[in-house]
């Protein structure tokens, strides 16, 4: 089996996620991983209202990447999986809402529906 990555590491099937399903989608990854993923998202997650994936760093020893890596490539969460010099998943959007628009913010205009929203976003796992 081939995975490819698109320009951006974006795969194909997962889109944007809002800002109010970024929460409850890690919050079902934490309890299942049993380690804390809200506090440690990087970048612009959490900041603006739509993110194309989130970026989480990870804080384990060397000698647990591999077995790390084994949980994340076999549960039942994780639709895709893939290591480079990060870990990259799939995973479905917690109160997921096809509808959900993207208001301007310095306009307040409703500019609709984002592009590529799939109800899926991609998780990179940054050691």
């Amino acid at each position: 089996m081939t995975n490819k990555l698109f320009e951006g590491g974006s795969m194909p099937g997962v889109g944007p996620i809002h800002i109010d399903e970024i929460k409850p989608t890690l919050a079902t990854m934490e309890k299942h991983l049993g380690i804390d993923l809200q506090n440690n998202v990087l970048g612009s997650v959490g900041k603006k209202e739509f993110s194309g994936d989130i970026d989480v760093a990870i804080d384990i020893p060397p000698e647990k990447i591999t077995e790390f890596g084994e949980k994340l490539k076999n549960h039942p969460l994780i639709l895709y999986y893939a290591k480079t010099s990060v870990f990259i998943t799939k995973i479905k959007i917690q109160n997921y809402d096809p509808k959900r628009t993207y208001i301007d913010p310095r306009t307040g205009e409703d500019k609709g529906v984002p592009e590529g929203r799939t109800g899926f976003v991609q998780v990179d796992f940054m050691p």
